[in-house]
């Protein structure tokens, strides 16, 4: 079988962002099975990550770089799009995927189209046009509605806020139409399944197992007080989570627990938060090997107040035995499948939240029972290859199979 993968990335080993990562070991498990094509817009970032590829993935890059316009006529066009296709793949990508699959053979041999992320998912309108006889499936990896609604809501005033009140407009009927144009939908949780069938989505939907990588050795939960944040830095949802959580909350911590420290792991941290002196506070940039941050780590956070879908610095942190204290949407789609006691702390009040890290930083036996916990389900529940892998494939199959599209 051969799949075609439209994405707005091209995967590579060692990409920065969750979803990149996601998408690079999904990719190679699942070639094992089945010949992998990628299409993608020509970016400079996908020209940089098509040289890092393995030779596994066909990888096809298309277009080209618009010549850059004037401030007046990006402002207006952004704002355009906004309303227009509010899923958010810029116009000029959108366009130069959409003529690919409208005038070259990109779809001739090809068994199954997977649209990767929300913002590919108008293209279903033109691979069922050219080949209406080919399954198309969305992977989902956010629910866009519910992302764009929450950062309209919590954001404070900026071009993103402006731009996200601009999509609402249009954003259930869009997302929803489409995905109703599928012939199957993938998520990561059943929560995120749920959500879409309130929506009205008909389609299939299938539920996928994040890509976490589970260490041999959980961290030691013994030593310094330490409190570790993970996150690319140049994603709104987490620059704002830890600019909440050192106004509101990291103060109340110290004011208990002088020697406290925390260490905010991420590349592309914003210039702002960099200079900006907090005490106790270390901000690294990129990281290329998280392990030693995670093993002399006491405890996680994650502050998020925006943002959809399962996260995955939650469960990698769950992965490593790390207690983790986070808000109702850091916690969404994991904790409604909780043991008892797994999260005992998930609020948004930051009193709450401060007294939920203090406690586990002043208890070595209370985290490392905790910890253990959240290692041994995450093992049981994460398995990539029967909970991804093989779901993924017999979603695949059963599309070949069906009636509907033959």
């Amino acid at each position: 079988m051969k799949v075609l993968y439209i994405s707005p990335y091209v995967p590579y080993e060692g990409i920065t962002h969750a979803g990149g990562y996601f998408l690079y070991e999904y990719l190679k498990q699942i070639s094992q099975y089945v010949d992998v094509d990628i299409l993608a817009p020509r970016t400079d970032e996908n020209e940089l990550a098509s040289e890092k590829v393995n030779d596994w993935m066909n990888i096809f890059l298309v277009g080209e770089k618009p010549v850059r316009k004037s401030l007046l006529f990006r402002v207006i066009s952004t704002g355009w799009n906004s309303i227009i296709n509010p899923l958010g793949l810029p116009r000029w990508q959108l366009n130069n995927l959409s003529r690919t699959i409208r005038n070259t053979e990109i779809l001739k041999d090809v068994d199954l189209v997977e649209l990767q992320f929300s913002q590919t998912l108008p293209l279903v309108k033109e691979v069922n046009r050219i080949r209406p006889n080919i399954p198309v499936i969305s992977f989902e990896h956010d629910i866009s509605t519910q992302s764009i609604h929450r950062r309209a809501k919590g954001t404070s005033f900026s071009k993103d806020k402006i731009l996200n009140i601009l999509k609402l407009f249009r954003v259930s009927s869009v997302e929803r139409s489409l995905l109703n144009q599928c012939d199957g939908v993938f998520v990561f949780s059943s929560k995120d399944k749920t959500l879409l069938q309130n929506m009205g989505i008909k389609t299939t939907i299938g539920t996928l197992a994040p890509a976490i990588e589970i260490p041999e050795k959980a961290a030691l939960l013994t030593g310094k007080p330490i409190c570790l944040f993970v996150g690319a830095m140049d994603r709104l949802e987490n620059t704002e989570a830890v600019n909440w959580f050192l106004s509101f909350i990291w103060p109340k911590v110290l004011e208990q627990i002088a020697e406290a420290k925390l260490k905010i792991v991420g590349a592309n941290p914003p210039l702002g938060m960099m200079q900006k002196h907090h005490p106790n506070v270390t901000i690294t940039g990129f990281i290329k090997d998280l392990e030693p941050y995670y093993q002399e780590a006491s405890l996680c956070i994650a502050p998020l107040l925006t943002g959809a879908g399962v996260k995955f610095k939650v469960l990698q942190a769950m992965a490593y035995g790390l207690p983790v204290v986070t808000t109702p949407i850091g916690a969404e789609g994991i904790a409604e499948n909780e043991p008892q006691g797994m999260f005992p702390y998930i609020t948004s009040d930051p009193e709450q939240f401060a007294a939920g890290i203090v406690a586990f930083l002043k208890d070595e036996s209370y985290r490392k029972v905790n910890g253990s916990l959240l290692r041994a389900w995450i093992i049981e529940n994460y398995s990539f290859a029967n909970h991804t892998i093989k779901r993924a494939l017999t979603m695949y199959d059963s599309l070949q199979k069906s009636e509907n599209k033959f």
